[in-house]
């Protein structure tokens, strides 16, 4: 399915026009910065993936919306109750510089319909792979996190308690899914939904140390084989230190994206909560999303052996 980028413009209410034209602005500055591979600081790096929420789950919507919805999914969140409300990670590959384009990749799957967790947009030289999930980085970023968790019909979680405090550490490589650390990941915990589970497990010196504000850590920065604090000034940290030719690039994304968009499927746990037979149902749907994705990867790996 293709759609232009024109035809992406929907009703929006006043209050909204406004909060995200001020978004827009501001990320636009951080963007460009990107794009001239600038030094960033953890701030622009806090920015960027609010807007990366922003536009995920704009094309999400956007795309139920151009698509007439034909895997009949229901809606029940918008941008506001997903805007820097859940765990999530830029992956940024670069190619030479002199490339011109736009081009976003695993936005139209079957997987991302279901799940809009997992997409990626190239933009010039610059490839980004972005992901968002709960609780998709804090254990790795030695952060508390609950011992299990389960979707609600509604789509939001129920914990178990009593979280995990965490081993109060940074894993090397902190992004628990497929990623080629030759570019770079970025990271971020958000804790804002989770504190109402255990407000004393965000209560120590490590999560104090950790955050950028109380409801968010500041971004960890990897692109190599040790991870770190993105550092609050401006800094060249998030460069990449190989470049590849864009070609390669576009496919190497492009099997990295819905590789990550099947394996977080299957990582979904159902509450019981749901009826049994809707449960069924739906653990059946992903399978089918899955197996679409995996017949997507082996026409390119035989259209595009890898070298």
């Amino acid at each position: 399915m293709e759609m232009s980028f024109s035809s992406f413009r929907f009703p929006a209410c006043k209050r909204c026009n406004e909060r995200y034209s001020q978004l827009e602005g501001s990320a636009k500055a951080v963007f460009l910065s990107l794009l001239a591979r600038e030094p960033l600081g953890a701030s622009d790096f806090d920015l960027l993936m609010d807007w990366f929420d922003k536009v995920r789950v704009g094309l999400w919507l956007g795309g139920l919306m151009l698509g007439e919805n034909p895997f009949g999914i229901d809606p029940n969140f918008r941008i506001d109750s997903r805007m820097g409300r859940k765990d999530r990670a830029l992956i940024i590959y670069a190619a030479p510089p002199g490339q011109i384009g736009l081009r976003i990749t695993g936005a139209n799957t079957p997987a991302f319909a279901c799940s809009p967790t997992c997409f990626s947009l190239a933009v010039n030289g610059l490839v980004i792979e972005n992901i968002s999930t709960d609780f998709l980085v804090a254990k790795h970023m030695g952060l508390p996190y609950p011992r299990g968790f389960r979707y609600l019909p509604d789509g939001s979680i129920r914990c178990r308690v009593p979280f995990i405090s965490g081993t109060q550490r940074l894993a090397p490589r902190p992004l628990p899914l497929s990623a080629d650390y030759r570019g770079t990941v970025v990271i971020q915990a958000v804790y804002l939904d989770y504190r109402a589970y255990e407000p004393g497990a965000y209560s120590n010196e490590y999560v104090t140390r950790m955050s950028l504000t109380p409801d968010k850590s500041l971004p960890v920065v990897c692109n190599g084989s040790e991870s770190h604090l993105y550092p609050l000034p401006k800094a060249s940290d998030w460069l990449p230190k190989q470049e590849f030719s864009f070609s390669d690039l576009i496919l190497r994304v492009f099997r990295q994206t819905l590789s990550n968009q099947m394996e977080l499927l299957r990582r979904v746990r159902l509450s019981s909560e749901i009826p049994p037979a809707l449960r069924r149902s739906q653990r059946n749907q992903y399978a089918e999303y899955i197996k679409f994705n995996k017949g997507l990867l082996k026409r390119v790996a035989e259209d595009y052996p890898p070298s």
